[in-house]
């Protein structure tokens, strides 16, 4: 088996709980990150309602921000997702909106003049009720499924270009492929089985094709998506953990020993090539669970990744082999 290309150089521990879920190079070459205090924080600067949500973000270029919220309505309800966009500092002005009940992850990326929009959700429906059968024992134990919409709208008015349904997908990240083509990264999940990291290729015509799914055992899905100045994408995934830590015999445990095996995730980075193929990948694994969250990969030889150790922040620092 080749060697990974990718390597950990160092790993810090920013101040705070939780995990970082930004993290980004300003002009001047400094380390920028956010965790969900701080974007809650931005939020509210913003002038947005103290209980809307907000449940993505973007940065289009150096003066444009653009992210999604959900209001609430006079009844106290998050019945739609509103589009926003920041110019120059401006106020936001409301691009378009979505009538979507249902909570979920939008992801946006900017092509030419259009923007991306994906937005996922899982849909909740009861197991068909058996006739024969007065208990639940033969009824499916799956009742969700993840579903994504994908739609190319006009920067300028939010006006709809195209639009796409993927069934069985869930997309956490973006990112513009050196080919022209937008990369989803997320997960693939068929009806009652595991979800699997995957990378979808999607074209200007929102025509979609598989780039890359996990074969590995263990449920995972892909959180950040980085372009390399050489063509390359890197790409950080979430990993149920296949390696089984043990207490030490006698000690107290909360939960049982299988439990905590079963919790814990670690991560798991690769590179895509411009042909579309995934290099070997990296793994990360703490002994705890380790989340990845966001990454920058502008600069090759130190890959910013951001996430968490357990209830602490922390950013990974990489480096990629050259291209061969």
């Amino acid at each position: 088996r080749p060697s990974a290309p990718l390597r950990v150089n160092m790993v810090e521990a920013p101040r705070g709980q939780g995990e970082l879920l930004q993290v980004a190079r300003d002009a001047a070459g400094l380390v920028v990150t956010q965790d969900r205090q701080s974007m809650s924080a931005w939020a509210a600067t913003l002038g947005l309602d103290p209980g809307a949500a907000l449940e993505g973000r973007a940065r289009l270029d150096a003066r444009r921000t653009i992210f999604a919220s959900r209001p609430l309505d006079a009844g106290g309800r998050a019945a739609r997702l509103s589009v926003f966009i920041v110019e120059d500092g401006a106020p936001p002005r409301r691009l378009f909106d979505i009538e979507s009940p249902i909570a979920g992850r939008v992801t946006f990326v900017r092509t030419g003049q259009s923007v991306l929009v994906a937005w996922s959700t899982r849909t909740f429906a009861a197991p068909p009720t058996s006739p024969i059968f007065q208990d639940d024992f033969n009824e499916a134990i799956c009742a969700s499924e993840p579903r994504t919409r994908i739609e190319r709208r006009d920067l300028a008015s939010g006006a709809l270009e195209a639009v796409a349904d993927l069934k069985g997908r869930y997309v956490n990240a973006a990112a513009l492929a050196a080919t022209g083509d937008i990369l989803l990264g997320g997960e693939a999940q068929a009806a009652c089985s595991e979800a699997r990291a995957s990378v979808l290729a999607v074209d200007k015509d929102l025509r979609v094709r598989d780039l890359y799914r996990d074969a590995s055992l263990g449920t995972s899905d892909v959180r950040a998506l980085a372009a390399l100045p050489d063509g390359r994408v890197f790409v950080a995934a979430s990993k149920v953990s296949t390696v089984e830590y043990r207490p030490p015999a006698g000690a107290p445990a909360a939960v049982s020993r299988d439990m905590a095996a079963r919790a814990l995730y670690g991560g798991m980075t690769f590179l895509i090539g411009p042909d579309g193929r995934a290099s070997e990948a990296l793994m990360l694994d703490a002994g705890t669970t380790l989340t990845v969250d966001a990454a920058d990969a502008s600069d090759p030889q130190d890959i910013l990744l951001a996430g968490g150790i357990g209830d602490r922040p922390a950013i990974f620092r990489l480096s990629a082999a050259p291209a061969q």
